[in-house]
């Protein structure tokens, strides 16, 4: 048995950033391919039976994994944040922690790298530090911070070109600091 090129994508980015939502996976191969695929049930069910793969049940969702892997519920997190920017992303890849995801956005009006950095509670202040120490000066970037909850948004502000992310049930809401009133508010996207 040998993997279509699907399933060949499917691995690198299992490998790249660990186990993900089948639904996740299929909005990443759609994007690649072009293409309009409902699932990837058939592809999934022949990597697990042919190949090193397992299906996890993750709430009411399903993760894809290489066996014995196991997941980051943060990665997840990010992965679910940098999917609300398809179709206009360029490229991603795995980033080095405390970054998760860094990818290249481009729209009519900009084009944008974007990192997302999950936000733990309690490590706030050391998030800034770091934001501070390695994007202070790198104003064309954009930092999405993945937050657990929207209380950790008043304990945060770094001097760098930054949103907040809270994930929902319907979805990722957006969060940006005005800086004229220095009062956060609810953003469209990126």
């Amino acid at each position: 048995m040998y993997m279509n090129k699907c399933q060949e994508y499917i691995k690198e980015l299992l490998d790249e950033y660990g186990p993900l939502l089948e639904r996740q996976l299929l909005r990443l191969v759609n994007k690649k391919f072009n293409a309009c695929f409902e699932n990837l049930d058939g592809y999934i069910c022949q990597l697990c039976t042919y190949f090193d793969y397992e299906r996890i049940e993750f709430g009411e969702h399903t993760l894809l994994s290489n066996k014995g892997d196991d997941y980051d519920a943060d990665m997840i997190r990010a992965m679910e944040v940098m999917q609300s920017f398809l179709p206009q992303i360029v490229w991603h890849r795995k980033g080095r922690n405390p970054v998760y995801i860094t990818f290249f956005l481009s729209t009519v009006q900009h084009d944008k790298e974007v990192y997302i950095v999950p936000v733990k509670q309690g490590l706030e202040k050391r998030i800034c530090n770091y934001l501070n120490d390695k994007f202070e000066y790198l104003k064309c970037e954009v930092i999405i911070l993945l937050l657990e909850s929207k209380k950790q948004m008043k304990l945060i502000k770094p001097n760098c070109n930054y949103k907040f992310a809270l994930i929902k049930k319907d979805g990722v809401d957006f969060f940006e600091r005005k800086t004229s009133n220095n009062r956060i508010e609810k953003s469209e996207g990126g």
